[in-house]
């Protein structure tokens, strides 16, 4: 049973790893994308040394039972603080404008890139019709002969993650917890 809860948990991080830097760039401004991003792939390297080190404590304990019990409740707890966090997510702007729900995507863009010197919020709008746009012409390239690139509607992503830093720490965290936790088993 522990390996099938280890094998979908897995799934489930892999698929974070993969949305967070695609959400962080969708949602981040552009002076700011880049850093974004590249806290992603920090994260997984704080995430991963917290894991190794505490898998190397673990393999000299005396005590077995700590040894595999301590990286595994590690692993739940960042799995907590996701789960606690995740109920704050808003849905992408981009799933909201393909599912017809446009001045919902318009809000949440505008609530993400609000700023005191755009007080007519003529960036948010200029962004919000370059994805309205955007969506627009990769339905346009379904039918072309390279459509099969844009068939499965890559910029859909459904429910991301809001406020995406701390929670991408606990995900890195959760995903390296498990890459190391094997190593603490045997002797």
């Amino acid at each position: 049973m522990l390996l099938v809860v280890r094998f979908v948990n897995g799934l489930g991080v892999e698929m974070l790893l993969v949305v967070t830097p695609m959400y962080l760039s969708e949602l981040s401004l552009p002076q700011t994308r880049g850093f974004l991003v590249s806290q992603h792939g920090a994260f997984l390297a704080i995430g991963y040394n917290i894991a190794a080190w505490t898998g190397f404590e673990c393999y000299f304990t005396k005590n077995r039972a700590l040894a595999w019990r301590l990286p595994l409740a590690m692993q739940v707890i960042f799995t907590i603080i996701l789960l606690a966090g995740s109920f704050g997510m808003p849905r992408s702007p981009r799933w909201l404008i393909t599912h017809d729900r446009g001045d919902e995507a318009l809000a949440v863009t505008s609530r993400l890139h609000r700023s005191p010197s755009d007080p007519d919020n003529v960036f948010t709008t200029a962004e919000y019709n370059q994805m309205v746009a955007q969506i627009e012409f990769e339905k346009v390239q379904r039918d072309s002969r390279m459509g099969f690139i844009v068939a499965g509607n890559f910029s859909s992503h459904g429910h991301h993650i809001d406020g995406v830093q701390p929670l991408d720490l606990v995900s890195c965290l959760e995903s390296s917890a498990l890459v190391s936790w094997s190593s603490t088993t045997t002797k």
